[in-house]
């Protein structure tokens, strides 16, 4: 069996007053951190790729959803289908972000930010076996109003076109 590794960094640090109670929750189950607390700045990574099943405690996300920051985001949306989900019942709340977009996280931030203009991710892919599909990497820029990203995969198809734009080196890619 082969383990499938995405390690990542996003720079620069983010305010902390930039983030909403939400966002802050949402993005430290998400990621590894490191808290600077004279910068109060936090800066995201993992080793292994980005977390899209954390856990929370009920108390702690009712209590962040109760704080008013005065935005809708999309971390106030995810956090309240989660508590909905769970019921009455459940002391644990997971929400599934595997079908959301951290990146969507993040712009929200930008948006908001007197500090910020934009984020960078920074990603590699990694596999235990050697494998096509386990390795390369990517990067995406997100700003107030875009998200762009490109794999290695990416460059390589833009720098063959660069070199023959005819085509003749297509590979079927």
């Amino acid at each position: 069996m082969a383990d499938y590794y995405n390690p990542s960094v996003i720079w620069p640090a983010i305010p902390m007053a930039d983030m909403t109670m939400c966002e802050r929750l949402l993005l430290t189950g998400m990621f590894e951190h490191d808290i600077d607390d004279d910068a109060e700045t936090i800066s995201f990574h993992t080793w292994t790729g980005v977390n899209d099943m954390p856990e929370f405690e009920r108390d702690e996300v009712e209590q962040v959803l109760n704080i008013d920051d005065g935005f809708e985001t999309n971390a106030h949306r995810l956090l309240t289908e989660a508590m909905a989900h769970a019921g009455n019942g459940g002391e644990v709340i997971c929400p599934d972000l595997s079908t959301t977009s951290y990146e969507g996280l993040l712009q929200d931030i930008i948006k908001r930010s007197t500090h910020l203009n934009y984020i960078t991710v920074e990603t590699s892919f990694m596999c235990s076996k050697m494998r096509l599909d386990g390795f390369g990497g990517m990067a995406v820029l997100i700003t107030a109003d875009r998200i762009l990203g490109k794999s290695t995969n990416d460059l390589l198809q833009d720098f063959l076109k660069e070199v023959d734009p005819d085509g003749r080196f297509d590979q079927g890619a």
